[in-house]
């Protein structure tokens, strides 16, 4: 676990840089910039990270990833990403990145993420709904 002790060196060498270039970081960028200077110190091989505020203008879109997932899309982000679903999943769609996979919730529409998969040369991939029994029968046996 990172300490407060690190928490605050690294937020004080962010803000000393933001008050150099004259920039202006959201709470957020500062968070994600601690966060990947941690990770960066740590060397880390592979981080697990999701995005804040959708996909194309997120702190986050720095990353190349090895895969990019889009889980679901909802109403809730109506008041940042968009009016409607599919301009929500337009703007969600700005993570996949070039020649990396993107696998994609079952409920999604579709047709956006191929279309900006194909823009990418990116491979993708839709979830398949899984049953419960099946979950709960992995589950046990990470159990035993």
């Amino acid at each position: 676990m990172i300490s407060e002790k690190e928490i605050v060196q690294y937020l004080s060498e962010i803000i000393k840089s933001e008050n150099k270039f004259g920039c202006i970081l959201s709470f957020f960028d500062i968070t994600t910039l601690a966060c990947f200077l941690y990770y960066a110190d740590q060397k880390i091989d592979i981080a697990l990270m999701e995005t804040g505020i959708g996909g194309l203008h997120d702190s986050t879109n720095i990353v190349n990833p090895i895969i990019s997932v889009i889980t679901s899309i909802g109403e809730d982000h109506k008041d940042t990403l968009g009016n409607t679903l599919n301009e929500i999943a337009e703007v969600k769609a700005g993570i996949i990145k070039l020649n990396r996979p993107c696998v994609v919730g079952r409920d999604l529409p579709i047709e956006i993420f191929k279309k900006k998969c194909q823009e990418m040369k990116s491979d993708i991939f839709q979830a398949e709904e899984s049953s419960k029994n099946s979950f709960n029968s992995q589950h046990e046996k990470i159990i035993e």
